[in-house]
């Protein structure tokens, strides 16, 4: 079933497990993620993107370029 102004998936949303999707390019999402307007934040950014990938078992998605820059 459907919600009738969004048209979003009512079983999705409602869902009391979260549903995760490891079909994604994780790469683009760590330059997503890294793109920081201060410098002094990186270190900061670097861990918590680590913590998100490992949590979601993403990190053998990483390119090795994306490995090494995030210490994994």
């Amino acid at each position: 079933m459907n919600a009738k102004i969004t048209g979003a998936n009512l079983e999705l949303l409602s869902s009391s497990k979260p549903i995760i999707n490891h079909n994604i390019n994780v790469n683009n999402g760590v330059a997503k993620y890294l793109q920081v307007r201060e410098m002094s934040d990186l270190p900061k950014r670097i861990k918590e993107i680590k913590k998100i990938l490992e949590v979601y078992l993403l990190t053998d998605n990483l390119s090795d370029e994306n490995k090494k820059l995030l210490g994994l």
